[in-house]
């Protein structure tokens, strides 16, 4: 049944008939599933909607699908371009299969397909996300050794997953061990930005504000705060926040609602996430204001509408 299917497929081009992307995808969904999409690809490319679909499994998450039909454009013709190494390798990143993504990446590499800063960054931010520092870190050396610079984006990646990772690791040490760790490894990676003349951005400043404050470093977040506004960039809602939690975390209220109402005079609009981070610490730490219609939220929730 599924070979007369085949064969009226390739009547259908003998004859100059060209079918429908729905109709194509269709077809091709059906012998994915009976593993028989080897029969509409020939042995010199890869058909153009055979691709469309392809993509489409990987941005739907339909990782393992995607994966053997990735493995039959393997041994047809030319195979896999980098591009579309690239976007198995994020679909999976995404879905936190760093195995899988590991093997597309060197599965890549052994074809002699040299992989971009964009994608290391993609595989760190993928090793990071999932608690991987040490992958990670050996990733970055060799992204190095094969000479690819590392940009802005790269080094943000490995700033905040690190800090955030050390911070989960470091919860049952004391303070002073765990400051260390997040402060030695920033260090590192904020000395090779300078060195490189690489100039932090806002989100690189937002994301290591945002670490330190969860990794209970309010101070160093405050400075790196100050930093930013002194190199010229303007903290926006995410960098308030970010703060922001800091200081409600230390229980410091009187600052935390001094800090929403700066950002509201410069024009920044706290979001829901500000408010609901406003709202959690005046009720651990403020006073029995937070229960009535006067509470510090209410106050500066209308500069949002």
């Amino acid at each position: 049944m599924h070979s007369e299917a085949v064969e009226q497929f390739r009547n259908f081009k003998k004859l100059g008939i060209y079918l429908d992307e729905v109709t194509y995808n269709v077809a091709i969904d059906a012998l994915c599933k009976r593993e028989l999409m080897s029969s509409l690809i020939t042995s010199s490319q890869v058909d153009y909607l055979c691709m469309v679909f392809w993509m489409s499994l990987c941005l739907e998450g339909e990782n393992d699908r995607a994966i053997k039909l990735f493995e039959i454009m393997l041994s047809s013709g030319d195979g896999p371009s980098k591009t579309m190494y690239g976007k198995l390798i994020a679909a999976l990143c995404r879905a936190g299969d760093m195995k899988k993504a590991q093997w597309a990446f060197d599965h890549m590499v052994g074809r002699g397909l040299c992989p971009d800063v964009i994608m290391y960054t993609i595989m760190l931010n993928g090793y990071c996300q999932v608690n991987c520092l040490r992958e990670a870190l050996s990733l970055f050396g060799d992204m190095k050794e094969r000479g690819i610079t590392p940009d802005i984006i790269t080094y943000t990646v490995l700033l905040d997953g690190h800090c955030k990772i050390s911070s989960k690791k470091a919860r049952a040490q004391d303070d002073a061990e765990k400051n260390m760790k997040v402060k030695q490894v920033a260090s590192v990676f904020w000395s090779e930005m300078n060195e490189m003349e690489l100039k932090p951005d806002v989100i690189c400043y937002t994301a290591l504000i945002d670490s330190q404050c969860k990794s209970d470093n309010l101070q160093d977040a405050i400075c790196l705060f100050n930093e930013m506004i002194q190199q010229g960039l303007l903290p926006d809602t995410v960098t308030y926040t970010a703060l922001l939690s800091g200081y409600c975390k230390q229980g410091d209220m009187e600052k935390a609602l001094t800090l929403v109402n700066q950002m509201s005079s410069k024009g920044i609009q706290p979001d829901s996430r500000t408010m609901s981070t406003l709202h959690h610490g005046w009720s651990r730490f403020g006073d029995e204001s937070v229960e009535k219609n006067d509470s510090p939220c209410r106050m500066v929730w209308p500069a949002v509408n």
